[in-house]
């Protein structure tokens, strides 16, 4: 077992490593590293599927299994080493999920490196931002304009030694200068005399030190770089299997890699869990986001799934679109079987333990086409998280016996910290998970205050960032998180939204704008998105967006709407079917009265008068990644949507809307 220096409980220096906090969990797990936990999976099963994924040239699906990912891992690392890879400093990857991001970041951690993801969308400057703080020596980048980004700021990187390339075309300057290489080149390296410096090196690994920095968005300023600790990542690795109640069974577990890697979300699903269950993962393509994750997900059938709020409501919109054009009974009957369902698992969520009726069983086995069609009929946990879910998003899926359970957690906590086996409420996302500690500092009369976590997950410190890591992370372990929430009665925990996105009122009210959004979103199901704004002004107000269809090349907003935007336009009694359609008529005097009619109607649930929406603008396209007010995980990006629409938020307020 490896050993553990004595340190604190912070540190903000990748050389520095810290004191794991008392494990108060009922099955307290040693320190281990990852290099331990994944050697000890790969010999234990190495004939098992790994990693799955299609092949670029033959489109046909390609399987590596734990004894060969472990032999090109390995390989990998020894490549690092001849390239000159330091201890404690970073490989960076700059690339889409593929086989060789894992083969990298386990060669890294292994030779003594720290791994450090890079969103894609990122700028060459802020590029540069995340590779001169890690210290990094290697970048793994996807293609020819991620490798220019890194080209154009290399020269003021310091400890940059290389730049590998994974996907071509080429550029000439790979050719030409001896610290660029393609991939192939990494693979076909005569490495061999750098084994014995490999063993050196895992053996002076320690479960207590950095091997990999999650980068925060930035959406607030610069990036921070989440020191994350061997002992962080396997401990939540193993409490999230034990929520699971999958320790020690000998599951066939199928994942869907298609979150960035760079994100907590991905690691913990893609990497760890994956790893620790000898699951397999399969990789969507680039474009999973933008529309073709469902064609992955019926390849891989996954038995875990995870996802952010978009994503479902992406998979939503295919399940409208599919029965509009497929199904060949009556609506009117489709709506009865889905209530059947829907009411069955709202009954069993009040505690009543409802019997399964002939009516239930038959209409789920009607409906089961659906959880087939989008790839989740094998799914053991349907999980969401990263941003808060509605009520009327769940519900939804309770139709299709598809049960979402919601998660809550972040880069510091190493990505989960409550989780539950079954729905007990609709508005909360679970208990702690076994050894994670929860507390609401500060509650108002409501209960609501900031949320705290002590666990052994909680991470290191920021990187190089002292008075940040001390103004959220406490002497005696204790996180605080910036998330507004509350604890029930029975242990789940709610949460309000981002302390930092609370909108203070010109009178003082400190409103969480998440859950007024969610309630116009219940009212007027055909909006994609609501974003209320009020923050110093004397009211709420807020944008809206209808749902539209999207480009799957390119990720942009179509003029054509989605199927139950259009039904909305049906019932209305108009005949547009094209966003361009309604901004054209005026924008359309009855769409807008519908959207306000909606308004009133959310209103009415209103805690106060100043939680009240009193106006409302219509954009001319949906939100994305492409027309920036998206980040790369489908999150709201509020300072940008506020930048962006500047000008129809202050006529809002001028009295021309």
């Amino acid at each position: 077992m490896s050993q553990v220096d004595e340190f604190t409980n912070i540190s903000c220096a990748l050389e520095k490593g810290v004191e794991i906090l008392k494990d108060n969990s009922a099955n307290i797990r040693p320190p281990r590293t990852i290099i331990e936990l994944f050697n000890e999976t790969c010999e234990k099963h190495p004939n098992k599927p790994a990693l799955n994924y299609e092949d670029p040239n033959s489109k046909t699906r390609v399987i590596v299994d734990y004894e060969n990912y472990q032999k090109k891992s390995r390989h990998v690392a020894r490549s690092f080493l001849k390239l000159g890879l330091e201890q404690k400093k970073s490989v960076a990857v700059l690339a889409f999920n593929c086989p060789e991001w894992f083969f990298s970041e386990i060669g890294c951690i292994s030779a003594g490196g720290i791994l450090t993801g890079i969103y894609t969308t990122n700028s060459a400057q802020a590029c540069h931002h995340i590779l001169l703080e890690s210290n990094t020596n290697i970048c793994v980048v996807d293609n020819h304009a991620q490798f220019m980004k890194v080209y154009s700021v290399k020269d003021r990187l310091p400890n940059l030694k290389a730049i590998i390339q994974l996907h071509g075309p080429f550029d000439a300057l790979i050719e030409s200068n001896e610290n660029f290489y393609k991939w192939d080149d990494i693979m076909e390296m005569e490495n061999a005399v750098f084994e014995d410096q490999l063993i050196e090196r895992e053996k002076q690994l320690k479960p207590n030190e950095c091997c990999m920095l999650i980068f925060t968005s930035g959406t607030t300023g610069k990036p921070k770089g989440v020191m994350l600790s061997h002992d962080n990542i396997v401990w939540n690795t193993y409490a999230v299997m034990e929520s699971f109640n999958a320790i020690d069974r000998p599951l066939e577990e199928r994942f869907v890699s298609y979150l960035p890697l760079n994100h907590i979300a991905g690691q913990c699903m893609d990497v760890f869990l994956s790893m620790a269950s000898a699951g397999q993962v399969f990789f969507a393509d680039r474009n999973a986001l933008k529309g073709t994750l469902i064609k992955t997900m019926l390849i891989a059938k996954p038995t875990r799934f995870l996802g952010v709020p978009r994503v479902f409501e992406k998979i939503q919109e295919s399940i409208i679109t599919a029965e509009s054009r497929h199904w060949k009974i009556s609506r009117k009957i489709l709506e009865h079987l889905k209530s059947i369902i829907r009411n069955y698992h709202l009954t069993e969520i009040k505690g009543q333990n409802p019997t399964p009726t002939l009516s239930y069983h038959f209409a789920s086995r009607i409906l089961r086409r659906v959880k087939e069609a989008v790839g989740l009929d094998q799914a053991s946990h349907i999980m969401v998280g990263a941003a808060p879910v509605s009520v009327e998003l769940k519900t939804f899926f309770f139709g299709y016996n598809i049960e979402i359970l919601e998660l809550f957690g972040m880069s510091e906590s190493t990505g989960c910290a409550t989780f539950t086996q079954k729905l007990e409420c609709l508005e909360t996302c679970g208990k702690p998970m076994p050894g994670v500690e929860i507390k609401i500092d500060g509650p108002d009369r409501d209960g609501r205050g900031e949320i705290c976590i002590r666990s052994r997950n909680i991470f290191m410190g920021y990187l190089n960032d002292y008075e940040g890591t001390t103004s959220c992370l406490k002497p005696d372990g204790w996180f605080y998180s910036g998330d507004l929430g509350y604890v029930t009665m029975s242990g789940e925990l709610g949460i309000c939204g981002r302390i930092k996105d609370i909108i203070i009122t010109s009178g003082g009210e400190n409103i969480p704008p998440a859950h007024i959004e969610n309630l116009i979103k219940s009212e007027l199901p055909a909006l994609s998105n609501v974003f209320v704004i009020g923050d110093k002004r004397k009211y709420l107000t807020c944008l809206v967006t209808i749902k539209a269809k999207f480009n799957d090349e390119t990720g942009q907003p179509e003029d054509d709407l989605q199927p139950d935007a259009v039904d909305w336009m049906t019932e209305l009694g108009l005949k547009h079917t094209k966003m361009s359609e309604i901004l054209e008529a005026g924008p359309c005097p009855i769409v807008m009265k519908a959207i306000h009619d909606g308004l009133g109607r959310a209103n009415m649930t209103a805690i106060s008068n100043a939680q009240k929406v009193q106006k409302a603008a219509l954009l001319s396209h949906d939100f994305s990644i492409a027309t920036g007010e998206l980040g790369a995980t489908l999150k709201v990006k509020r300072n940008m949507v506020e930048q962006i629409y500047k000008q129809t938020i202050d006529k809002l307020y001028e009295g021309n809307i």
